[in-house]
């Protein structure tokens, strides 16, 4: 995969050792450019003067100008361009940096693999504005529901319950089936699972609770696009948004992307209480998957947004509320995309920047 000379720097200045060892190798050359500027204005040579004798005077030489010699000229402007140089290594941490695109989120406006820039310099001095491309810090509530084995941790944690061995070797098969996008465990930790199932499924609590990653171990960043601001009331309907009752233009959605804003299934009543293999049909797994998915969504996506004022439902269909300080996001592959119709809206505070320049490749 190739990726463009500027590209390929701005990665490189993310070490936060390169930054500083730059700036004090810049610094260095600095000096030693200054001290040779020194010696050669030193050791240059006044010209000299020749007087013109007439009849009854002399006549004083006209006064030329000096002229710098040529290696002072030189050094000045190496003395310009790493001073240039120590400005852009210093500012270039407060105001871009780079990213890819690792998900189909936000297709076809950005493409996996795709490279691009973030500025931020604008959301210094304004609120981002409707129809931006940002990128942000991703909050807890993302990071929980993108991950069926998060889900699984919190239903341990949270419904205690030990599944029989067969019923556990039916979850795994399930997981083992589901989509990778919709999951963080490796073919690995499915296999040391199904092991566990077998072998002590009176363990399989502990291991899901302790041996998988935690949320609070990732820092990841997302990028989605602004849909609604502060005071803005949004839902949707027949595959469209409407923002504050008016149909929200979206010339960036192209070809089949276009008019398809698939709203998610967020159960607004407590699911049904668990039940045995024997009452989820022959495939309990993806049944149970299904079940603890909704508990999940229920206590974790729609209950908080119903207490906080950001979820209501208003005359069949779910509409939300952007309060002060706050944006909702959504990626603009409404179908294959994990944003605030799920986990509510974001906090301006989690932005980074404003996506602003795409690199290779396309």
């Amino acid at each position: 995969m190739q990726t463009s000379p500027l590209m390929q720097l701005l990665q490189m200045m993310e070490n936060p050792l390169v930054v500083p060892a730059c700036a004090l190798a810049c610094l260095l050359i600095m000096l030693v450019v200054r001290v040779l500027r020194k010696r050669s204005l030193i050791s240059a040579e006044a010209p000299i003067a020749v007087a013109r004798v007439s009849r009854g005077a002399v006549t004083p030489p006209p006064a030329e100008p000096a002229k710098p010699p040529k290696k002072d000229t030189v050094l000045k402007i190496i003395d310009t361009i790493i001073i240039a140089l120590i400005v852009v290594i210093g500012i270039r941490p407060f105001f871009l940096q780079s990213f890819f695109i690792p998900s189909q989120a936000m297709v076809p406006t950005l493409r996996i693999n795709d490279h691009f820039i973030a500025d931020k310099f604008p959301y210094l001095l304004r609120p981002p504005q409707p129809g931006e491309v940002v990128v942000f810090r991703a909050p807890a509530q993302a990071l929980e529901g993108s991950n069926i084995d998060f889900v699984l941790r919190r239903w341990t944690i949270e419904y205690p319950h030990t599944l029989l061995p067969a019923e556990w070797a039916s979850v795994v098969q399930a997981l083992k089936n589901w989509p990778a996008n919709n999951m963080n465990m490796s073919p690995a930790m499915l296999d040391q699972l199904q092991q566990m199932a077998y072998d002590h499924p009176e363990q399989i609590e502990s291991w899901i609770t302790n041996v998988m990653p935690t949320v609070a171990e990732r820092h990841d960043d997302y990028i989605k696009r602004v849909i609604g601001v502060a005071g803005d009331h949004v839902y949707f309907s027949g595959g469209q948004v409407y923002i504050n009752g008016r149909l929200l233009d979206e010339p960036y959605l192209q070809g089949p992307y276009k008019n398809v804003t698939e709203f998610p299934h967020i159960p607004t009543t407590p699911p049904e209480p668990f039940k045995p293999m024997s009452a989820m049909g022959d495939d309990f797994g993806r049944n149970f998957l299904g079940w603890i998915n909704d508990w999940h969504l229920y206590n974790y996506c729609y209950l908080p947004q119903v207490r906080n004022g950001t979820l209501r439902n208003v005359s069949g269909h779910v509409e939300f509320i952007v309060p002060s300080g706050s944006v909702m996001v959504m990626g603009d592959n409404r179908t294959d995309s994990l944003d605030s119709r799920y986990w509510g809206v974001l906090s301006q505070n989690a932005l980074i920047g404003k996506a602003s320049l795409i690199s290779f490749p396309r």
